[in-house]
């Protein structure tokens, strides 16, 4: 990162004519000039961005921030800040855009969660219309995601109420019901995955999820569910305050940037309006000397004139003296002010890199280190739209290791991590580099394949099977036989991501009906 130039001032040098004296300081008070009118309208943009990002969720913060901008709007020239003001302008914006996406997941769930809920059987028709009323007014911009997560959780609480009392009907086969709080098991699993909240919070929701790999019953999983939501509510909102604190130091920053560039161009004033009297001094000087010149014939004549002028040199002398260090203590004030520029843009860089942290993170399984769901959603279409255009090969696959309940049965769930962690290892080292592999939920894992023909893939997943069916698994000196069936397809005229899954889910049933460790096309 490049550091903030500022104008360089160097003392008037004694010897030089006073024209030249004069001409030094002219050109130096335009340069400064210049610089800090360009650097007022970076800061009044920036600060104007933060208002408008802060207007509706932080009125105080956007009053704060109109209190600055206010300071400058009256200032012709704010330098050297242009490259770090450049720099925390895109790590506002960057948090705002994250914010969106967090925001948009959210709703996403909320609408999730609220298909679960009416899905359940025999639920009261008043909670389910007060359940779609909820997703009505969720839609409308005056009804905050805060307020809606609290009327969700009344809802379950009153779904949970239901359920725990004794001879309940829930209605329909008792193997659907289990499916559904199985299916919804997994998609907290995976909501809680695609989070990256630190602390207490982010401890407690892992904990969560590792209760929900135990199968809890439909009881425990509902309080699971209602935990869920309440800690994410709590780190949605223990980032927001960060987020706030952070905002209030920059803005604490930029106001004492800006007031010492305003004591800076007041200095710099004062001392182009000196040096203009010293220059006038001087001239009135030389044309003394001059006309004494002509005037006087005699060194004793012209002796008390000599003097005279020799004093007011003598005191021109001593104010060109105070001057100077008038102007280094000007250049150590705007060298102050290129620290905590420099300091600010270190700090705004430090922020932007734990958002790209943090972004890589909500893409990525935290168990298997591979792609999340929500990261396949987002290369699916993106290949998908590339597919339309190009119509290039693009080839979809599902692989599911082979009786995988069983092993968390017989050796437990931890070893059942470590396998699902070395079998998608192993999967990653068998696709080329332009291959993408997610893990889908479970035991799952789906693979987006461009630009490759059928025989090659075929290859491919060939060797991928025999590959982890040779794996060196053991556990207590027992080798653990692991073998993964793999159900492909290609995208075809007509095709679209959810036709696709649909049809690579068909053809691995289909493979774990012919006997498993095999690879099926359809």
């Amino acid at each position: 990162m490049h550091s903030a130039k500022f104008p360089s001032i160097h003392p008037i040098d004694d010897k030089q004519p006073p024209e030249r004296q004069l001409e030094h300081a002219q050109l130096a008070f335009r340069d400064l000039s210049l610089k800090c009118r360009r650097e007022t309208t970076i800061l009044k943009r920036l600060l104007s961005r933060l208002i408008a990002s802060h207007s509706k969720e932080n009125s105080s913060q956007a009053h704060i921030l109109k209190e600055i901008k206010h300071r400058i709007d009256t200032q012709a020239d704010v330098s050297s800040l242009i490259p770090q003001l450049a720099v925390a302008e895109r790590a506002v914006i960057k948090y705002n855009n994250d914010c969106d996406m967090h925001k948009k997941a959210l709703a996403e769930q909320i609408s999730a969660s609220a298909e679960q809920l009416k899905a359940l059987f025999s639920l009261p028709p008043q909670l389910k219309r007060d359940v779609r009323q909820l997703e009505e007014q969720a839609k409308s911009t005056g009804y905050s995601h805060h307020r809606v997560i609290t009327e969700m959780l009344k809802l379950y609480d009153r779904a949970v109420k239901l359920l725990s009392v004794p001879g309940h009907p829930l209605g329909g086969s008792e193997q659907q019901d289990l499916d559904r709080f199985h299916q919804l098991s997994t998609e907290l699993q995976t909501l809680i995955s695609g989070l990256d909240f630190e602390g207490e919070t982010g401890e407690a929701l892992l904990d969560i999820r590792k209760q929900l790999m135990l199968s809890p019953e439909p009881k425990a999983l509902m309080e699971l569910t209602l935990s869920a939501m309440q800690f994410i509510l709590s780190g949605t909102k223990q980032e927001r305050d960060a987020s706030k604190v952070m905002l209030n130091r920059f803005s604490d920053e930029l106001s004492d940037i800006s007031s010492h560039t305003d004591i800076a161009l007041e200095e710099a004033g004062t001392l182009i309006a000196q040096r203009e009297v010293m220059q006038r001094e001087l001239r009135s000087a030389a044309d003394s000397i001059n006309n004494g010149l002509d005037r006087f014939r005699t060194m004793d004549e012209a002796r008390p004139e000599l003097f005279r002028l020799t004093e007011k040199l003598e005191a021109l002398s001593e104010l060109n003296h105070q001057l100077n260090n008038r102007e280094d203590r000007l250049i150590n004030q705007l060298k102050n002010a290129e620290r905590k520029l420099e300091e600010l843009a270190k700090d705004t860089t430090e922020h932007r890199r734990r958002l790209g942290e943090q972004e890589r993170k909500l893409l990525l399984d935290p168990l298997t280190k591979v792609y999340n769901r929500h990261a396949l959603d987002g290369r699916l279409d993106h290949e998908y739209r590339n597919w339309l255009r190009y119509q290039t090969p693009l080839t979809t696959a599902m692989i599911d290791i082979d009786h995988f309940s069983k092993i968390n049965e017989s050796y437990g769930h931890t070893v059942g991590d470590k396998i699902l962690q070395v079998v998608a290892r192993t999967i990653h080292q068998c696709l080329q580099k332009t291959d993408f592999i997610a893990r889908f939920g479970g035991e799952e894992f789906v693979l987006v394949i461009p630009d490759t023909d059928k025989n090659d893939i075929q290859e491919t997943l060939q060797n991928l099977c025999k590959t982890v069916s040779r794996l060196p698994l053991k556990c207590n000196n027992e080798r653990i036989k692991v073998t993964v069936s793999v159900g492909v397809s290609h995208f075809r005229e007509k095709d679209n991501p959810e036709i696709v899954m649909e049809r690579v889910s068909t053809a691995l049933s289909t493979a774990k009906s012919y006997g498993r460790d095999q690879v099926i096309w359809l």
